[in-house]
C-alpha cells in the first residue's frame, strides 16, 4: 500500500512542476508595458501563439507587437505580410528549459525524502531498516530524476492579450 501511495506522490509532484509567469493587461500592468515587455522577450525566440478560437501555431523566429498588431519574424526580420490583429490573439508563450531545474531539484529531494521515510526501497542492515543507506541511494536518484523532469517541463512565460 505504501508503494502505491509513494508512487502517487511522485507522479503528482512531477506533474505539478509546470510553473509559469503570466502577464495580463490589468490595473497593475498597462497595455504599453505588456507590449514593451513582450517585444523585448519574444523578439528572437520560438513562441507558441494561441488565437481566441483556441487554435494555435508556433512562430519559430519570434514576434513583436506594434499598433495592436502582432507581427511575425523570420531570421530576425519583421515580415510585413505576416501579422495578426491583437484582438484575435488570446496569448503567446515561450519556455525556458533551464529554469525548470531548481523546482525539479526541490521536488526530487522532497519525493526521495518521502520515499526514505516510508521505506519504499527495503534496505535492511542487521534486521532493521538502514536509513543512511536509503538516503545515500534514494536522494541522489530523486535529484537526478527531478532535475531531468524539471528540465523537460521548463518554466513558461505567458503573455495574455485577450484572456
Amino acid at each position: 500500500m505504501k508503494n502505491i501511495i509513494c508512487s502517487l506522490i511522485i507522479f503528482l509532484s512531477f506533474i505539478s512542476l509546470d510553473c509559469s509567469s503570466e502577464y495580463v493587461v490589468n490595473g497593475h500592468y498597462s497595455k504599453e508595458n505588456l507590449y514593451k515587455d513582450f517585444n523585448k522577450s519574444c523578439d528572437d525566440r520560438s513562441i507558441e501563439i494561441t488565437l481566441t478560437n483556441d487554435s494555435s501555431f508556433v512562430a519559430p523566429y519570434g514576434a513583436s507587437v506594434s499598433n495592436d498588431t502582432l507581427v511575425l519574424h523570420k531570421d530576425g526580420q519583421k515580415l510585413n505580410n505576416e501579422y495578426l490583429q491583437i484582438s484575435k490573439v488570446k496569448d503567446a508563450r515561450y519556455k525556458k528549459q533551464w529554469l525548470g531545474l531548481p523546482l525539479g531539484l526541490l521536488a526530487g529531494v522532497a519525493v526521495s525524502a518521502i520515499c526514505v521515510g516510508t521505506k519504499v526501497i527495503p534496505i535492511k542492515s542487521h534486521n532493521s531498516y538502514d536509513y543512511l543507506s536509503a538516503i545515500v541511494y534514494e536522494v541522489p536518484l530523486g535529484i537526478i530524476i527531478g532535475t531531468t523532469v524539471g528540465w523537460f517541463i521548463g518554466y513558461s512565460y505567458v503573455y495574455s492579450f485577450n484572456p
